[in-house]
């Protein structure tokens, strides 16, 4: 009778203690991101936790296929999240993001589903993307910069502080946005676009002196269009927010990016500028690494799920075409 309760006592201690080595061994792993890249696997592309995904890791980690690491995997995923959440927590990083303003709003939402999934926390600074550059120029620290493709092949070509491996993430046009239920002009044509910018009583648009891309781009279109002296007394320029003056009723249209317009309450979109007044190469929003990134290996997470499916469509929500080239 005692010798099969030995017997019955001792398999259990041993399965609890392999089962126990077995969790322990994952969650080092995985809080070893920075070197095993298993985080990625056990999370995979969505950043959430999956029984498929921990038995992924487990089978990476022991270098083959196995029944056990299924069966471990299935006892942490009904069991072990919580204790994998707080090892996780314990190493988590903190991304320092600088980024051009006018992806605010997608980037903060791709940064709490971020976070919700890998256990990192992001940290974005916004400013207009020449302010962006200039800090940077400066030799601000930084994981992470999104910044039109020109300011980032700058930064590279400068060898200031980028890693050349920059990831295209979305293209965006310029747009006019008029007052929610006033009247739209008519900007279907560039003399179209002519007519009505000259009619209007007033134009705001981000300052070009402040770095602000869409304030440069039309500051060239109003002298492509041979306006530029009869604008300017109507002109009003803004920080990243010109948008808001349309709002407030400080302007009666504003130029630019359409992600600042969907975001703005009390403004509608008119339509994009005709093709042949877009800039087709500088509202390409690109994303790279710094090159002395204190948490490279957790800005690269980021930057790879900011190039996931599910990243792509909330792009496209706010108002960009993801994955452009």
């Amino acid at each position: 009778m005692l010798m099969p309760m030995l017997v019955t006592v001792f398999v259990c201690g041993f399965v609890a203690i392999a089962i126990l080595g077995h969790i322990l061994l994952l969650s080092a792993l995985l809080e070893e991101s920075t070197r095993g890249g298993l985080r990625d696997v056990a999370f995979g592309p969505n950043a959430r936790l999956s029984r498929a995904g921990l038995r992924r890791a487990m089978e990476a980690a022991t270098g083959r296929p196995s029944r056990r690491a299924a069966f471990v995997a299935a006892v942490l995923f009904s069991t072990g999240p919580a204790t994998l959440a707080s090892g996780a927590a314990a190493n988590a990083a903190e991304i320092k993001v600088l980024s051009a303003v006018v992806m605010q709003s997608a980037l903060d939402d791709l940064a709490r589903a971020f976070e919700r999934g890998a256990g990192h926390k992001v940290a974005t600074a916004y400013a207009p993307a020449g302010a962006i550059r200039d800090r940077i120029q400066g030799g601000e620290a930084f994981d992470l910069a999104v910044l039109p493709r020109p300011a980032i092949n700058q930064l590279v070509s400068q060898n200031r502080g980028l890693r050349d491996s920059a990831a295209v993430l979305a293209r965006s046009a310029v747009s006019v946005c008029a007052r929610a239920g006033a009247p739209k002009p008519d900007i279907s044509t560039v003399e179209a676009v002519k007519r009505s910018l000259l009619a209007a009583k007033s134009i705001a648009y981000s300052d070009p002196a402040k770095g602000g891309a869409s304030g440069i781009h039309f500051a060239q279109v109003l002298d492509r269009l041979g306006i530029a002296e009869e604008i300017k007394p109507r002109t009003r320029l803004s920080g990243p927010d010109s948008a808001e003056y349309v709002a407030r009723g400080d302007a009666e249209l504003c130029v630019t990016q359409l992600m600042e317009i969907l975001r703005t309450p009390g403004v509608e979109s008119v339509g994009q500028l005709p093709a042949e007044l877009q800039n087709t190469t500088d509202f390409v929003f690109s994303a790279a690494i710094a090159a002395a990134a204190r948490e490279q290996a957790a800005a690269a997470a980021f930057l790879k799920y900011l190039q996931t499916p599910d990243a792509g469509r909330v792009l496209k929500q706010m108002g960009m075409e993801p994955g452009a080239t």
